[in-house]
């Protein structure tokens, strides 16, 4: 069966799932495992496949993949017994700060905070296995971000805007784009998000609040 070769992916998963032509580069999880460095700093230049590489260590060693050896099956690494004893056995952190693209500072922040409340939520499951200072400090990761987006118009009589995004990710699933929206919507009254905006002196009746739930290219959104 002819392979495809695909354009800009950066997903393993996804390379190895829909059969796209893919140049094993595996064994640097058996390099890179044993040099024991506690820090790798890979410098290629764009379109080098560095963001490839680092999804495809993940897939190999996240305990929340469920099929990291099915999908690692006939590559090079496979051949190595005693490294597939570690493939599905670890909590892997994979953040990519590809997608914050904001012209200023604030603007990037509040993408940086969304980016890392998914990454709280999607890991909620280790929870059980932290102390009560490590569970502190991870509810703390949540509660300290500050709303997706504000919009406060400089005539306080205008409708100022409240938006809270939610994304569809891996611990959503089964959830629709509706209940995201609800949930969200719930999020701005939970942590009182209008609080600033009513002691910045705007009408509460002024105060309008939206939803965004995405999944891919699809959008919904939701007035509160």
């Amino acid at each position: 069966m002819l392979k495809t070769v695909g354009l800009g992916l950066q997903d393993y998963e996804k390379v190895i799932t829909e059969n796209v032509f893919y140049v094993d580069k595996t064994n640097f999880i058996t390099e890179w495992w044993n040099s024991k460095d506690d820090v790798t700093l890979i410098t290629r230049p764009r379109r080098f496949g560095k963001t490839l590489m680092l999804s495809t260590v993940e897939k190999f060693f996240s305990v929340r993949q469920g099929n990291n050896e099915e999908l690692f099956k006939g590559s090079n690494v496979s051949e190595d017994t005693e490294m597939m004893k570690e493939c599905g056995k670890w909590p892997v952190l994979f953040v990519s700060f590809a997608s914050i693209k904001r012209e200023n500072f604030k603007g990037a922040l509040v993408q940086f905070n969304q980016l890392f409340t998914e990454m709280a939520s999607e890991l909620s499951f280790l929870k059980d296995n932290l102390d009560d200072k490590e569970r502190k400090f991870y509810d703390a990761i949540s509660d300290d971000m500050d709303v997706d987006l504000m919009l406060r118009p400089k005539d306080k009589k205008d409708n100022a805007v409240i938006i809270e995004f939610k994304s569809k990710r891996r611990s959503e699933k089964g959830k629709t784009l509706e209940e995201l929206c609800d949930m969200a919507l719930k999020q701005i009254e939970d942590k009182k998000y209008e609080s600033e905006l009513l002691s910045a002196g705007y009408d509460k009746n002024k105060i309008k609040k939206f939803a965004f739930a995405f999944e891919g290219k699809e959008l919904l959104i939701k007035e509160g």
